[in-house]
C-alpha cells in the first residue's frame, strides 16, 4: 500500500511541464515608417554605394511588398550590402526571456541589373551592432523564391560591425530583418529586387522549474523512513 502512494505521488511530482512557447515578428505589408536602411558593406574605392527601400502596394507574393535598390557608380569591382530592419518590433531577453535559437523565412524576388542575381540573408541588429546570416542568392527572373533558415545559434552570425551577439538573459534589445547585396564587375550597376513576407520566430530557452510538489514529495519520504525505522524496531 505504502508503496503504491509513493509511486503516484512521485508520478505528480515530475509531471512534465509545459516548455515555454516562441514570440514570432513578421510583416507581409512593409509600411516605409516601420523599416529601416543601413550600409554594412562597402568596399567601393569612392564609397558610391547607394541604396533604397520602399514599400511598393501591389506586385509581392502576394499584395504589398519591399523594393530594393542597390546601386553603384565605380568602374572597380566591388561587394556592397545593406541592412534592412523591421523597426516596428523588437525582443528584449532580459525581460522576455533568453533566447535558444531563431528561425528566419522571407520571399526574394530578384529582378533585374548587371550582377545577374541578389544575395541575401537574416540580420540581427543589437547594441547598434550587426549580425548576419547569409542565405544565398536568387538569379535574376526567377520570380518569388522563399528562403528559410534555422535553427540558429547566436555563434552561426558574422559579426558586422563588432560586439557580440548574446542571446543570454544579459542581452541587449533586439531587432530583426534581412539584407540585400551584390557584387559588380567593374562597371556601374544598379541591381533591383523585392522582398515580401518577412517572418522570425524566436525560441525561448526551455527552463524547467523546480517541481512545486517536491517539497511534499521529500516531507512524505522522511515520514516513510521514520515509520519504516519503528516497524523495524519492534
Amino acid at each position: 500500500m505504502i508503496r503504491s502512494l509513493l509511486a503516484a505521488l512521485i508520478l505528480s511530482v515530475f509531471a512534465p511541464v509545459t516548455a515555454l512557447g516562441a514570440t514570432v515578428i513578421s510583416d507581409t505589408e512593409f509600411v516605409n515608417i516601420n523599416w529601416s536602411a543601413t550600409e554594412i558593406a562597402d568596399n567601393t574605392p569612392n564609397d558610391s554605394f547607394v541604396f533604397s527601400g520602399t514599400q511598393v502596394a501591389n506586385g509581392g507574393n502576394p499584395g504589398a511588398f519591399r523594393t530594393i535598390v542597390s546601386q553603384v557608380s565605380t568602374a572597380v569591382a566591388s561587394n556592397v550590402a545593406a541592412a534592412h530592419i523591421y523597426e516596428a518590433a523588437t525582443y528584449d531577453p532580459s525581460g522576455q526571456g533568453a533566447i535558444g535559437s531563431l528561425n528566419f523565412s522571407f520571399d526574394l524576388n530578384a529582378v533585374s541589373g548587371p550582377a545577374g542575381a541578389m544575395g541575401a540573408g537574416a540580420v540581427v541588429r543589437q547594441d547598434g551592432n550587426f549580425f548576419t546570416f547569409g542565405l544565398g542568392q536568387v538569379l535574376n527572373g526567377s520570380g518569388w523564391v522563399g528562403l528559410t533558415t534555422g535553427p540558429l545559434s547566436s555563434l552561426q552570425f558574422n559579426p558586422i560591425s563588432g560586439g557580440t551577439l548574446d542571446f543570454s538573459g544579459n542581452g541587449g534589445v533586439m531587432s530583426f530583418g534581412f539584407f540585400a547585396s551584390n557584387g559588380t564587375f567593374g562597371t556601374p550597376s544598379t541591381n533591383t529586387a523585392g522582398f515580401d513576407n518577412f517572418r522570425v520566430e524566436i525560441a525561448k530557452v526551455s527552463v524547467v522549474p523546480l517541481p512545486a510538489g517536491l517539497p511534499l514529495l521529500l516531507t512524505t519520504l522522511v515520514g516513510l523512513g521514520v515509520v519504516a525505522r519503528r516497524k523495524h524496531r519492534y
